[in-house]
Parts: C-alpha cells; sequence; structure tokens
C-alpha cells in the first residue's frame, strides 16, 4: 500500500512554473516503511522582453519585462490622430520557439488626422455702403495640426480677403500636413447693397 503526500498534485495535474517535489510513502504488511521522491521541473517558454520604439506605446508590462510564450502585447501610437503600420503588427505573440510574431522595428506611427482649422468663419452677410457696389471682406485663418513636429500649415483659399462686388459667394479653403491629410473649411459670404 502506498500514500501520496501531498495530496496536491494527482496524476494529470498541471504544475506551475519551477521546481515541485511529489512524495511518496510505501508500507509492505510487516510495517516496513520506504519514501520515494518525484522531482518535476516545469521551464517555462519565454521571449526576449521588447523595448518600445520611440513614439509607441507597449502593454501590458510584463511584454517590456519577462513575456512568456502565448502573451499577446499591444503597441499603440502615443500621440492622437496616428496608428500603427502595417496594420498587422499592432499585436505582437510570443511564440512556442521564443520568438514574436512580428518586429518593433518594422513599427510605424502614421498620421490619419486631417488638420484642423482652429476659427474656421461662420457664414458671413456683409453690406456695401451706400452708392457702391463693393466691400472690403476680412478673415483670417488659423490652422493646427496633430502632428507636433509639422511644418506651420496655411489654409489656402479659393478666394482671397479683399474688395468683393455685390453677389454670394462660397469661400473653400484647406491645408494639407506632410502625410497628405487635408483639413477643409468651407463658409458663405454674401455682399449685399444698402439702397
Amino acid at each position: 500500500m502506498y500514500d501520496r503526500l501531498d495530496p496536491s498534485h494527482t496524476s494529470g495535474s498541471k504544475f506551475p512554473e519551477g521546481t515541485t517535489t511529489i512524495q511518496y510513502k510505501a508500507t509492505d504488511g510487516f510495517e516496513l516503511t520506504s519514501f520515494c521522491s518525484i522531482i518535476i521541473e516545469v521551464t517555462g517558454i519565454s521571449c526576449e522582453a521588447l523595448s518600445e520604439p520611440t513614439s509607441i506605446v507597449i502593454s501590458p508590462e510584463i511584454c517590456l519585462s519577462d513575456p512568456r510564450f502565448g502573451d499577446i502585447c499591444t503597441l499603440e501610437c502615443e500621440q492622437t490622430g496616428f496608428k500603427i503600420t502595417p496594420p498587422n503588427l499592432r499585436e505582437l505573440t510570443c511564440n512556442s520557439d521564443q520568438t514574436w510574431s512580428g518586429n518593433t522595428e518594422e513599427v510605424q506611427c502614421v498620421d490619419l488626422q486631417a488638420p484642423e482649422f482652429e476659427d474656421c468663419p461662420q457664414d458671413m452677410v456683409v453690406f456695401v455702403n451706400r452708392g457702391e457696389d463693393t466691400a472690403y471682406v476680412g478673415w483670417s485663418l488659423v490652422v493646427r495640426d496633430n502632428d507636433p513636429q509639422s511644418l506651420e500649415l496655411v489654409g489656402v483659399c479659393n478666394q482671397q480677403p479683399g474688395m468683393k462686388t455685390i453677389g454670394e459667394y462660397i469661400i473653400s479653403c484647406s491645408a494639407v500636413d506632410e502625410e497628405g491629410n487635408e483639413g477643409l473649411c468651407q463658409f458663405t459670404l454674401e455682399v449685399k447693397g444698402t439702397f
């Protein structure tokens, strides 16, 4: 007859990483006793810790310190309006052969957000002076981009501020950042005569 001295681990149990010792005691009919120990060594499969490329955040934290087989690490750009490219590298998995499913050196953050007009003018109505058929109309545009590295952007309009004759105008302005994202601003201008 035998007794297992550690009842928490039975045949087919999952064992934690590290060393586990299981002891058995055998006793015969003459009350003679013998002990047996089985040492089980479980070694985990791990990958090399990832390092965060510039302007990229990797989560969860375990990916940066002690990633294990099956761990899935998510990559995101620090700046809003930016996306990871190529898209298949947004998630990296630690494989059983101790390699990653992708290479962080191939990852880039690409600006996908269009520039914004900070104060796109509201629709305007301007009256000419009595006896005239033109009026001076002025507006200014401030364009902001989400990329702090971008050059100062300028809005380009189909009409410029200045003297306008009586009539209706649709003013369309655009600004394009270095990645080709286009921001738009549009407003109407009506120049009216006075009677």
